[in-house]
């Protein structure tokens, strides 16, 4: 950044410098995460399925094509993204011929601020050894919600470094509700 003794921008003599940025560094590419979901339904329960429901769903955070210099450090957030306003209504098809459709608008998906840590870090696929995965320091951490209107979000704070030497085999996964959207007669 420089300071010129005249107000044009880039004319005029020099009369100070300041080095601001050393230098800027950016990565050729992001790493990339893969978040996968899968309904949980407790044993000897009903399976949560209709409008204004609540459901739980373990999410896992996997990172397998990170190298093993890869450190995050703590404190971080990790957050989950749910658009508003996406396809919320239901109207009558074009084509339909045989079937009127009343128009029907929904509620948006929403979360549920209960959050609680299954695993951190090496998946256990031998399931003889009956040992539990290892999980946070802080199982259930107090997760935030903030709406937009464009998505909801889930902030799930993370107060410890992740790091590992083989990011391949290492997971995270989240138990987190979320509540089905109610329907509205249009």
């Amino acid at each position: 950044m420089q300071t010129r003794l005249n107000t044009a921008a880039a004319a005029g003599p020099v009369r100070d410098v300041n080095r601001v940025f050393d230098s800027i560094n950016t990565a050729a590419a992001a790493p990339a995460i893969t978040l996968a979901a899968a309904k949980v339904t407790p044993t000897d329960a009903t399976e949560k399925k209709y409008p204004g429901e609540t459901a739980e769903v373990e999410w896992t955070v996997s990172m397998a094509a990170w190298a093993a210099t890869t450190v995050v450090k703590a404190p971080w957030n990790l957050v989950l993204s749910m658009e508003t306003n996406n396809a919320r209504n239901r109207v009558q098809s074009s084509t339909a011929t045989l079937w009127e459709l009343n128009p029907v608008t929904y509620d948006d998906w929403t979360w549920v601020t209960t959050c609680t840590n299954t695993q951190w870090g090496i998946n256990d696929a031998d399931t003889s050894d009956k040992v539990p995965a290892a999980t946070l320091t802080n199982k259930t951490p107090k997760c935030t919600v903030t709406s937009t209107t464009a998505a909801h979000m889930l902030v799930i704070p993370i107060a410890q470094d992740l790091t590992t030497t083989d990011y391949s085999t290492f997971f995270i996964k989240f138990k987190v509700a979320v509540k089905l959207p109610t329907n509205l007669i249009g």
